[in-house]
C-alpha cells in the first residue's frame, strides 16, 4: 500500500495531473488515513471521490478495488481489478492480503490466470534492422521512402534524422540546425517531403534558451533540403505524431497536457495553425485517416481513442465493447477495416489490432500481435507500408531520471520490427 500511493504522490507533483491537483492529493491522503484506521467506508467513500476526479489511473483503480473487498462489495471488487489488469499486471494483486476476503473466488483466480496470460511473451513481429547507438541515441519515429526504399528515423535526445538506405548504409539527412527532438515522422511520397515533428523537449542536448515553438518541418527525400516549416504560436505545444493526406495537408497532435491539441498545415496556402483544440483531453498522440481521408484518427494517452470529422470537426470517441484498455496509445495505424495499436502506456508494452463496427464508432473485437516482447525497451511509433508495419520497439525512455538525465550504460541499439499484417 506504501509504494502506490508513493508513486501516485510522485505523479501529482510532476504535474502530469492537471485536474485539481491539491485536491486529489488531499482527497488521496485523506482515504489513505482512512484505510490505516481501519475505516473502510470511509476509505471507500475517499477513493470513489479521487477515482471521479481523476478517471481511469490504475494505481487508483487497484486502491479502489481493495477499498470494495473491504466493504465486501464483491462484484464491484472484481471489476474493478479486472481493469486494473487490463492496464498493468505489475500490481501484485495474487499475493496482495488486502484481497483475502476474495482471493479464493473463481472470479479472483480467473484474474490471476488473465495476468499470467498477459505477462507471457507473444509475437507476430520479426526483427528488421538493428541501428547502432553511434548513429542514433533515441529512436522516436520512423518512417519510409517508397521509391528509394530508405528509412529514416529520427532523434530525440542529439536532435537529427539518419537515412538508412535499403542496403542498411547509414548516412545523416537534412539541416540539423534547425532541428529540435524529432518525433513523428511521415512521407509525401507524392511530393518527395519527408515530414518531421520538432519539439523542445526536456531530454534534448541543448540550452532551454536555444529551443524554438515546437514546428513541422518538411525535406526533401532526395536532398535533405527545408523545402516548408511552421511552428506553434502557443509555446505550450509539443508536437508528438503527424501524417500527410493525399492533398498534402499535414495534421499534427500536441501531446502537452496544458495544450492538447491538432494544429493542420496546409499545403496549398503554406499557413500552419491550430486546427482544434480538446480543453477535456490531457495528451493527444497517433493519428491516422479513414480509408477516404474524411475523418481522422486520434489518441488520447489517458482517453482512449476518438474520430474526428475534418469537415463538421464533429468528435466521436469510440466505443469499446471489449476488455481491453485503451489507454496508453502511443502510435495509431489504420489497416483495412480497423486500428493498430501501439501501447506503451499499458503494461506489459503491446501492439494491438482492433476491429471497428461498419461506421467507425465502435471497438468490437481485438487481438494482441507483439506483446511483453523481452526486445521491448519501450515501443513508440511505426510506419504503415503495404501491408507492413516497421515500428521502433526500445525507444529508452525509461531510462531517463526525474532530471532528463539519461542512463548512457543502458543504452542498446535501436531494433526494427517488422509486422506483416496480411
Amino acid at each position: 500500500m506504501r509504494k502506490i500511493l508513493f508513486n501516485l504522490l510522485l505523479l501529482v507533483s510532476v504535474g502530469y495531473i492537471t485536474l485539481a491537483q491539491n485536491d486529489l492529493q488531499t482527497l488521496y491522503v485523506q482515504a489513505t488515513e482512512a484505510y490505516k484506521k481501519g475505516d473502510y467506508e470511509g476509505f471507500l467513500k475517499g477513493m470513489q471521490q479521487v477515482d471521479r476526479l481523476r478517471p481511469n489511473h490504475p494505481t487508483i483503480l487497484y486502491n479502489l478495488s481493495i477499498a470494495y473487498a473491504k466493504n465486501d462489495f464483491t462484484d464491484q471488487a472484481l471489476r474493478t481489478l479486472e481493469r486494473v489488469v487490463w492496464m498493468n499486471t505489475n500490481y501484485p494483486f495474487d499475493s496482495d492480503t488486502s484481497f483475502n476476503s476474495i482471493n479464493t473466488l473463481p472470479g479472483f483466480e480467473n484474474l490471476v490466470s488473465l495476468k499470467k496470460e498477459l505477462i507471457t511473451p507473444y509475437r507476430t513481429s520479426t526483427l528488421f534492422k538493428e541501428i547502432d547507438k553511434e548513429h542514433i541515441i533515441h529512436a522516436e519515429g520512423i518512417a519510409y521512402d517508397e521509391k528509394s526504399g530508405a528509412f529514416f528515423l529520427g532523434d530525440v535526445r542529439s536532435p537529427k534524422i539518419i537515412r538508412v538506405s535499403a542496403d542498411g548504409r547509414v548516412t545523416a539527412f537534412g539541416e540539423a540546425t534547425r532541428l529540435q527532438s524529432v518525433m513523428g515522422m511521415d512521407i509525401d511520397n507524392r511530393r518527395g517531403l519527408l515530414w518531421v515533428c520538432s519539439s523542445p523537449m526536456d531530454e534534448m542536448l541543448q540550452e532551454k534558451e536555444d529551443k524554438l515553438s515546437a514546428g513541422v518541418l518538411a525535406f526533401d527525400v532526395e536532398s535533405g533540403r527545408l523545402i516548408h516549416s511552421g511552428y506553434a504560436e502557443s509555446s505550450e505545444a509539443l508536437f508528438g505524431d503527424l501524417i500527410v493526406a493525399e492533398n498534402g495537408d499535414v495534421y499534427t497532435t500536441s501531446s502537452a497536457a496544458s495544450h492538447a491539441a491538432i494544429y493542420k498545415f496546409d499545403i496549398k496556402s503554406q499557413q500552419f495553425k491550430l486546427f482544434h483544440l480538446f480543453e477535456d483531453l490531457i495528451s493527444l498522440q497517433g493519428l491516422t485517416f479513414d480509408k477516404a481521408q474524411e475523418n481522422l484518427f486520434f489518441s488520447d494517452y489517458r482517453e482512449g481513442l476518438f474520430k474526428l470529422n475534418l469537415a463538421s470537426g464533429a468528435r466521436t470517441e469510440l466505443m469499446n465493447y471489449t476488455r481491453q484498455s485503451l489507454k496508453g496509445v502511443d502510435g495509431l495505424y489504420m489497416h483495412n477495416n480497423g486500428l493498430i495499436a501501439v501501447h506503451n502506456g499499458l503494461r506489459p508494452f503491446q501492439l494491438t489490432a482492433y476491429q471497428l463496427n461498419t461506421d467507425q464508432t465502435a471497438i468490437t473485437s481485438f487481438e494482441q500481435l507483439d506483446r511483453a516482447l523481452p526486445e521491448m525497451g519501450e515501443p513508440t511509433l511505426g510506419a504503415l507500408t503495404g501491408g507492413s508495419l516497421y515500428y521502433i520497439a526500445n525507444s529508452p525512455w525509461p531510462y531517463y531520471d526525474t532530471e532528463r538525465n539519461l542512463d548512457v550504460e543502458k543504452l542498446k541499439s535501436t531494433i526494427i520490427m517488422k509486422l506483416d499484417l496480411e
